[in-house]
């Protein structure tokens, strides 16, 4: 994995984590969610792809576009204010997200949402109710060229 990504999504991490209520924020994990932990947050990272690259003097630079997912849980209060709770739910993490813009702050890249799943009903508590969101993000990695 490359640096740049890995600040990238360290940021996303955190600013998951600035969501009022958030009780875990994962990263690629290997078990479903679990009650206990609501809300919650589970953050996969998809493909990551250069789509352009450059040589600059022992530089290489590449514009890459990594496609992420966040899956998020919340515990409702009854099963027929799930779909609004986390309505008001999502709408805060994508305020973090977006915090300071689509460029993460000013770190050189542009995310953005293309999309989201169906409802999730895990299996854990009739009130249990989530969603995923897809993102794009551009960015730029530059690596010293290590053959000369």
């Amino acid at each position: 994995m490359n640096p740049k990504r890995e600040e990238l999504m360290e940021e996303v991490l955190a600013r998951a984590w600035l969501v009022t209520g958030m009780s875990l924020v994962l990263r690629n994990p290997k078990e479903e969610p679990d009650v206990n932990n609501f809300p919650c947050a589970q953050i996969f990272e998809l493909e990551d792809t250069v789509e352009d690259s450059t040589k600059r003097g022992k530089l290489f630079v590449y514009k890459r576009k990594l496609n992420f997912v966040i899956e998020s849980f919340i515990l409702a209060t009854t099963e027929g204010a799930a779909s609004s709770e986390l309505t008001s739910f999502i709408g805060l993490l994508k305020k973090e997200i977006y915090r300071g813009g689509p460029d993460l702050g000013g770190r050189q890249c542009l995310i953005w949402e293309t999309g989201s799943s169906q409802v999730l009903r895990p299996p854990v508590d009739v009130n249990a109710i989530g969603i995923a969101l897809n993102f794009n993000m551009r960015y730029v990695e530059v690596v010293e060229n290590l053959y000369n």
